[in-house]
């Protein structure tokens, strides 16, 4: 199967797993040998990048901009940091390009350079990743659980995230208001 990097997950009205209910997910990397790790990204936490940097004894230099919510990026690692974000230049290394629009780490430093007052364009905050054995996510879209769309920079950062899954679904042609839960079995 071709490279899912960078496409969208987006679950099935009918998905079984609690966790990943009506989630959408940015697919982040995906090789035969090392299976899939993705970020829901549209399951935003009461948490937020304030209290991110005070649980991290980051001292803010700035008010404004921090109070974004922080996302519940999947059930593996959940007390593990990631950072998705577009438009900082410089001052975060180890990055991976995902998209064009979409630079992840798991460095520090792009907490420290929002308590700077030096945040990127976009950016989200996600604690904890979805991840796939090898073989496992291809299986799971065989088995009809994930349908998958293009990502946009609007979709991942732009717009309201209870808004983005029926967003996704739109794309696809679909709408979440006539879909339930058993739709599309004969």
């Amino acid at each position: 199967m071709k490279s899912l990097r960078g496409r969208l997950l987006v679950a099935v009205p009918e998905m079984a797993d609690s966790f990943f209910e009506r989630a959408l997910v940015l697919v982040c990397e995906h090789e035969e040998k090392n299976g899939a790790l993705g970020f829901v990204v549209n399951h935003p936490t009461d948490l937020t990048l304030r209290d991110l940097l005070e649980d991290l004894q980051i001292e803010p230099t700035v008010r404004e901009g921090l109070s974004q919510p922080v996302y519940l990026g999947g059930p593996v690692q959940p007390n593990r940091g990631f950072g998705l974000f577009s438009g900082l230049e410089a001052g975060v290394s180890d990055c991976v390009d995902v998209l064009d629009h979409v630079k992840l780490t798991a460095s520090r430093e792009l907490l420290v350079q929002c308590a700077a007052g030096r945040r990127p364009e976009d950016m989200m905050i996600a604690i904890g990743y979805a991840g796939w054995m090898p073989g496992q996510l291809e299986g799971e879209l065989d088995a009809g659980r994930w349908w998958l769309a293009d990502s946009s920079r609007e979709l991942l950062y732009m717009v309201p995230p209870a808004e983005r899954w029926p967003r996704a679904l739109r794309q696809l042609g679909l709408d979440a208001a006539t879909l339930y839960p058993g739709s599309g079995h004969a």
